[in-house]
Formats: structure tokens, C-alpha cells, sequence
């Protein structure tokens, strides 16, 4: 995913799209409306570790300052 230096909104869509293009294949609306959800759902989904690239992070931190510590209270 490649965060964007715009909103929070487009970020949120970006990751969303991401994340259900790759975990619900054929679902043509993004199902996530923050950044938390999409996090919960990864970690309901996989049972195992995953690797959650994202181009640009610093864009994404800038327009969601909690980002950052949601990842880390994800990761542990």
C-alpha cells in the first residue's frame, strides 16, 4: 500500500483496498472505515505473521499521528 500526503480518508481507502483486495478477493467495496478496523481484522484473519508494507509511512503518521502505536500494539 502507498500512503498518500493527503487525509486521513484516502489513506484509510488505500489500506482498505489493499487489504481486501488481497484477504476478500472479487469484494468491490472496502469494508474498513478506520485504520483500527482494518488492524482487528488482520489480526482475526492470519494466523500467522504477516508483512504489512506501506510505501510513504511517514505520510500515513502524519495524517493519523496514533498510527504508529497502533501497529505496535498489533505486532505485540
Amino acid at each position: 500500500m502507498m500512503a498518500v500526503e493527503s487525509d486521513l480518508k484516502s489513506n484509510i481507502r488505500g489500506l482498505s483496498n489493499a487489504v481486501t483486495n488481497y484477504y476478500l478477493p472479487g469484494l468491490s467495496i472496502p469494508s474498513f472505515q478506520s485504520i483500527e478496523g482494518i488492524l482487528d481484522f488482520i489480526d482475526t484473519k492470519v494466523n500467522e505473521k504477516v508483512i504489512l508494507a506501506i510505501d510513504e509511512y511517514p505520510y500515513m503518521a502524519e495524517t493519523y499521528p496514533a498510527f504508529s502505536s497502533l501497529v505496535q500494539k498489533h505486532i505485540e
